[in-house]
């Protein structure tokens, strides 16, 4: 007879099974071309004792805060002998200002023990951090959210569970970014006060793309008034970058010096388990109607790869696009990006 699962919050007891399922996490998803993991034991000694702290700190509930952490154990019941043999955690959050806007619980770390594979371990996982997101939120309606990339063969199992994936990202070198010959008469700028305006309507078509495939994560369409351009017009003006690191709302201009993309392009410092580094994302890409995404895009890549190297990052990540077969994201892949990742959704 098979071992029995259950699904449980951490215990300190955890913390060094824990730490060595994050290193079998590391390790593959390395091996499909992903931000490396260290190779140096000490790192996962830390962070089995952080593990272990964290689960002190929290008791006996998954929830602490905004953050979920769960544990598949088995065993003849949830109790102190049961074995953890996966893990997943959870961050609750909104993305947007409207009340009609889903809340988003983001599937992160989800990773099961190969031996135990077999015993839906990673299903109970994601059906309790599911109960936990509704239970946290009162039945407020949400969303599961988990990045699966490409080549993660757990892609068949997210739609088996009723996951869709309307929402697609890129990766390109920053050296080859940066090396992107812009399309004549268009050029890539950091976005000042004065463009609100035009911001406003990109806003507008990139919220009513996300609206068009299905990704309930994000406000909708807003009514375009004055103080909406007011808001983007502030916004753009506390946005002085001091450091390399600093997010970055970027445009592209045409040679009147009207922005007819736009995008927004933020940094994240890898820590370890990672190998220390920086990771770059391009997000928000919109484009105005009356122009192609494959006029607009190299000199919008251009400017993200120049500051990601400035940042030390070596790859750009372009996210929220549409379908691979989309003119959008055609043209997002003639910069010389490769497939990277899906966002897989199911409702809560």
């Amino acid at each position: 007879m098979s071992p029995r699962v259950h699904v449980r919050a951490p215990r300190p007891t955890d913390g060094r099974r824990l730490a060595g399922l994050w290193k079998v996490l590391w390790d593959v998803h390395e091996s499909w071309g992903s931000y490396p993991g260290s190779t140096d034991p000490r790192v996962y000694d830390d962070l089995a004792q952080r593990l272990s702290d964290e689960a002190r700190a929290r008791g006996s509930s998954p929830l602490h805060g905004r953050h979920v952490h769960l544990v598949a154990a088995v065993g003849d019941s949830p109790g102190e002998d049961s074995i953890a043999v996966g893990q997943v955690e959870g961050w609750i959050d909104r993305h947007g200002e409207s009340p009609k806007t889903k809340w988003t619980c983001e599937v992160r770390s989800l990773v099961v023990a190969e031996d135990a594979r077999h015993l839906g371990a990673a299903r109970a996982l994601l059906d309790e951090l599911a109960n936990v997101a509704r239970h946290a939120l009162h039945g407020a309606p949400a969303v599961l959210a988990a990045e699966v990339l490409d080549a993660n063969p757990a892609m068949a199992f997210y739609r088996k569970l009723g996951f869709v994936m309307p929402v697609h990202s890129v990766r390109v070198a920053t050296s080859s970014a940066r090396a992107q010959a812009p399309a004549p008469g268009f050029v890539g700028r950091v976005a000042v006060p004065e463009d609100a305006l035009p911001l406003a309507f990109l806003d507008a078509n990139l919220a009513e793309r996300r609206r068009l495939v299905g990704d309930s994560r994000f406000d909708g369409p807003r009514a375009l008034d004055a103080a909406l351009v007011d808001a983007i017009a502030l916004h753009l003006g506390n946005a002085t970058r001091r450091a390399p690191t600093d997010p970055a709302e970027v445009v592209v201009v045409d040679r009147r010096n009207v922005p007819r993309a736009s995008a927004t392009l933020v940094f994240a410092t890898l820590e370890p388990p990672f190998v220390p580094g920086v990771r770059a994302v391009l997000s928000r890409p919109s484009f105005d109607a009356t122009t192609s995404p494959y006029l607009l895009f190299p000199a919008l890549v251009q400017l993200a790869g120049r500051l990601a190297c400035l940042a030390g990052a070596e790859h750009l990540e372009i996210v929220d696009l549409p379908g691979l077969e989309t003119d959008t994201t055609r043209a997002a892949l003639a910069t010389g990006a490769v497939p990277w990742s899906r966002v897989a959704l199911r409702n809560v």
